[in-house]
């Protein structure tokens, strides 16, 4: 009787000892800046940045000693500006816009996001260095706000923080690639610090744009693109 009580705290010693080697989580702050970003520069136009920040969780599972896979569950906010020489309809909560031209576009979108990725790292004394590549799927969280500028005939005219929920897709996909440090403080207590930048492959702009002819109309493809500064804490 002894003996397996010996051999069962030292078996829950081994899997606890094993168990922190094996996984690390955490909590984490991105600030950064954003972009929407056209495939084709002829249909729409990048006219400026936007403030971004992410907030959430993420745990590593440390495959071998220099790899591990990383998840993470975090909001983000993403802000951009772009413009376009005409649309075919811009849809709010209170308005349709019908046929108009120059139209200029602030947003700011939210989305919920799980990031996916593998670590490469190293570690010597205290700090451990990293790089990481991955892909990540995100799902709008929140309304989308914008600003809009628009011209039908020869008056421009604009709306402030009109909601336009039909404009811009539910889903959104992108990869991201980054690296940083990591700073040993107690124990298996880490802070570390990561420059990202996330792309995306999927349009997230669902606005149309009207031909020159005048009988077809064409999406722009826009795509989110950002660049931030990851300050996290790992346990």
């Amino acid at each position: 009787m002894k003996k397996l009580v010996v051999v069962s705290i030292a078996l829950i010693l081994v899997l606890h000892t094993y168990a922190q080697k094996k996984f690390s989580g955490g909590l984490f702050v991105t600030p950064g800046i954003s972009w929407l970003k056209p495939v084709n520069t002829k249909e729409a136009k990048n006219t400026g940045v936007g403030l971004s920040y992410k907030i959430g969780a993420e745990m590593n599972i440390n495959l071998v000693d220099n790899f591990a896979f990383c998840m993470a569950l975090q909001y983000a906010s993403y802000g951009g500006k772009f413009s376009m020489d005409s649309v075919t309809k811009i849809k709010t909560t209170e308005e349709e816009i019908i046929n108009v031209q120059n139209v200029e576009v602030k947003s700011k979108l939210g989305y919920l996001e799980l990031p996916l990725s593998f670590k490469g790292k190293t570690k010597v004394d205290h700090m451990t260095y990293f790089i990481k590549a991955g892909g990540h799927v995100g799902f709008r969280v929140s309304p989308p706000k914008a600003n809009l500028i628009v011209t039908k005939g020869a008056t421009p005219k604009e709306y402030t923080d009109v909601l336009i929920p039909d404009e811009i897709s539910f889903l959104n996909l992108g990869y991201h690639i980054g690296g940083g440090i990591e700073y040993d403080l107690t124990g298996d207590t880490r802070i570390y610090v990561e420059c990202l930048y996330n792309g995306g492959f999927w349009p997230v702009s669902t606005m149309e744009r009207i031909k020159p002819s005048g009988s077809a109309t064409i999406k722009p493809n826009l795509s989110l693109s950002d660049v931030g500064l990851k300050i996290g804490i790992l346990f």
